[in-house]
């Protein structure tokens, strides 16, 4: 099952998130909201430049 994590402030919180298995993190953590268009452009390479998509 594919799991997204909202409300992600910290990276311990990232990180314990990650080794449970979590696929997707979002939150103040990362960024402040932004459109969708921000993140999905150029293949999610925002996304995956923070560690949020895998």
């Amino acid at each position: 099952m594919k799991v997204i994590a909202e409300g992600i402030e910290t990276r311990e919180q990232a990180n314990l998130l990650i080794a449970l298995g979590c696929h997707t993190l979002q939150g103040y953590y990362y960024a402040k909201p932004a459109p969708m268009t921000d993140w999905t452009n150029n293949n999610h390479e925002k996304a995956k430049e923070l560690r949020m998509v895998y």
